[in-house]
């Protein structure tokens, strides 16, 4: 039994060690464009009978995409990334209500100055795609924001640490940002 168990041990620790081996060549930067990305679909439902510790129906649904689209060459870098999320959830007698709405474009820029340090531009484009409702204390329910209102636009130049394409930093200290709101949801008169 003894022996079983030094041998399991051993096998055990040489998958670990095996495991720890780093492919040079997988983590050498690759010219060109490079991208990949991932797509979520989540689903859930809960369902209450009888139940005297609480609890209320529920089913809800999330669909999401995250997308990046690198390019690099030279002493140049150019990281893109696409954000979408959008999820609805229905509780029990209660109407279909947003939970999750964002669309999301960064993009940053970058030119090597010296070692991992770059000169940078970066642009982020924030905004959501479907209209959201508030209800008052009469119960009358009305619109909040809607697609592109509002959309957040932030950029700038700045300089960018950047020690592999998981790992960088951006300091931007001469950012703009510019908010649009459409006159339906700050025009008192409408």
């Amino acid at each position: 039994m003894k022996n079983l168990f030094c041998l399991l041990l051993l096998v055990a620790g040489s998958f670990t060690l095996t495991a720890q081996d780093a492919d040079a060549e997988a983590d050498a930067p690759k010219e060109g464009w490079t991208r990949g990305g991932t797509f979520t679909l989540l689903f859930n439902q809960s369902a209450f009978d009888n139940w005297l510790a609480g609890g209320q129906n529920n089913i809800a649904g999330n669909v999401g995409i995250n997308y990046d689209l690198n390019y690099a060459k030279g002493d140049w870098s150019w990281d893109n990334k696409l954000i979408v999320s959008y999820g609805l959830t229905k509780i029990e007698d209660s109407d279909l209500q947003k939970t999750d709405d964002r669309l999301e474009i960064n993009s940053l820029a970058g030119r090597k100055a010296s070692g991992l340090w770059y000169y940078s531009a970066f642009f982020n484009f924030k905004t959501q795609m479907d209209s959201a409702f508030q209800t008052d204390e009469n119960g009358n329910e009305f619109k909040t924001t809607h697609f592109f209102s509002p959309a957040y636009f932030q950029f700038g130049p700045g300089m960018m640490w950047k020690k592999s394409d998981n790992l960088k930093v951006n300091f931007a200290p001469a950012t703009a940002k510019v908010i649009m709101v459409h006159d339906e949801f700050t025009d008192p008169t409408i």
